[in-house]
């Protein structure tokens, strides 16, 4: 299986966020220490969600589920 691409958009998976100020050193050191190699995931369905930030958080509820495969 080929690395997938759309525009620029590389599949992954977040491991930090943060929404204040401060050194990224810490989390980039933890990060540095990991070892991994590529993965797959069987994927059998997707959500169309209902995104918000009004409390300063995401926040979602699911619209529509649709079953893949």
């Amino acid at each position: 299986m080929g690395e997938l691409r759309h525009d620029g958009f590389r599949p992954h998976v977040s491991v930090a966020c943060s929404s204040a100020a401060g050194p990224a050193q810490p989390a980039a050191d933890a990060l540095a220490s990991v070892t991994s190699s590529p993965t797959t995931a069987r994927i059998t369905r997707a959500e169309l969600i209902v995104l918000g930030r009004d409390r300063r958080m995401y926040e979602w509820t699911s619209f529509a589920t649709v079953r893949l495969g």
